[in-house]
Formats: structure tokens, C-alpha cells, sequence
């Protein structure tokens, strides 16, 4: 089988398929939502990029909190997310 094709890869980022709109978040980036800022207002699913983690932690507005994979958050001007253990999509 191809490498491209394996759910996770060896350094255990997963081979995870996008949508166009998806904004992909590292570990320890953080980005804010506003008209001249990183992303748009409003409502994010929140997907996780490891296969098999289903909770991770988030700090949204400074505060780190668990989150579970398709959580669903609403993102207002000048709201911020860091994803704290592992990279994150928002879609």
C-alpha cells in the first residue's frame, strides 16, 4: 500500500482528508477570528488529526479546555484558539 494512503504516517500526523475551507491549526499556533485576522466569525467543527484520539486540549480565549473530536464551537471578533497537545482542523 502507498504511504500516502495510510491513516497516520510514521511521525503520527494522520493522512486525514480536507475540505477547501478547512483551516489547519498546529500545535501551539494560535489564530484569531475577525475581519483582519486569521479566520472568519463563527461556528467551527473542531476535528482532530490523529486517528484514534477522540478528546485533546484546546485554549480558546486563554482558557485550555478538553474538547472531543466534531465539538462544534462559535468564534466572535477577537476570539482566539490554540491547540495545546496536537494539531486540529476547524471546519
Amino acid at each position: 500500500m502507498k504511504d500516502d494512503l495510510e491513516p497516520q504516517q510514521p511521525d503520527g500526523q494522520s493522512n486525514a482528508s480536507f475540505v477547501k475551507e478547512d483551516v489547519i491549526v498546529s500545535k501551539g499556533q494560535t489564530v484569531v477570528a475577525g475581519k483582519n485576522n486569521d479566520i472568519a466569525v463563527g461556528r467551527y467543527t473542531v476535528l482532530t488529526t490523529i486517528d484514534g484520539v477522540n478528546s485533546f486540549n484546546v485554549r480558546i480565549n486563554g482558557f485550555v479546555r478538553e474538547v472531543e473530536h466534531n465539538t462544534v464551537i462559535i468564534l466572535g471578533e477577537g476570539d482566539s484558539v490554540t491547540p495545546v497537545s496536537h494539531s486540529i482542523i476547524l471546519r
